[in-house]
Parts: structure tokens; sequence; C-alpha cells
């Protein structure tokens, strides 16, 4: 099959049922933990800028500026 031919034959088949569930479960591997086998170095992660981190400090952006009753622990109450 020539190149012309394989893009017709990737044309014909990009709307099947199959080409989508296979594209799903590959964006799946990619974006999933590393340890269940997808992911490799979390260049999924990092490609969409996903930081991988536990817990944040307040605050933790810019929507919680003006929330009344906010107030952030004091730092030397944190242990």
């Amino acid at each position: 099959m020539g190149g012309s031919g394989q893009l017709s034959y990737l044309k014909g088949i990009e709307t099947t049922p199959f080409f989508g569930t296979m594209r799903f479960l590959t964006v799946l591997g990619l974006l999933s933990l590393p340890t269940y086998g997808g992911n490799e170095g979390k260049a999924g992660w990092t490609l969409v800028g996903f930081v991988d981190q536990h817990a944040w400090e307040p605050p933790f952006g810019h929507y919680d500026r003006g929330y009344p009753g906010f107030e952030p622990y004091a730092k030397e109450r944190r242990s």
C-alpha cells in the first residue's frame, strides 16, 4: 500500500467505533497513574501541565482572595 493508499485507509477507519475506543484508551493511558503501567515518566501529565502534588498551601488561587471568612492558618500553628 502506498502513502496515499495508507492515508485513505486511515481516513476510512477514523470514524469507526473500534478506532474511537482505541483512541479513548490511548488517551486514558497517557493520563493515568504511572503505577498502572501508562504515562511513562509522567510525560502525559507534563504535556497537559498537571502538577503531581499531594497538597497545596493556601491561597489556592485567585478565586479565594475575596472569600468572606477565609483565614489561612497561621504558619506557627502548622505541623
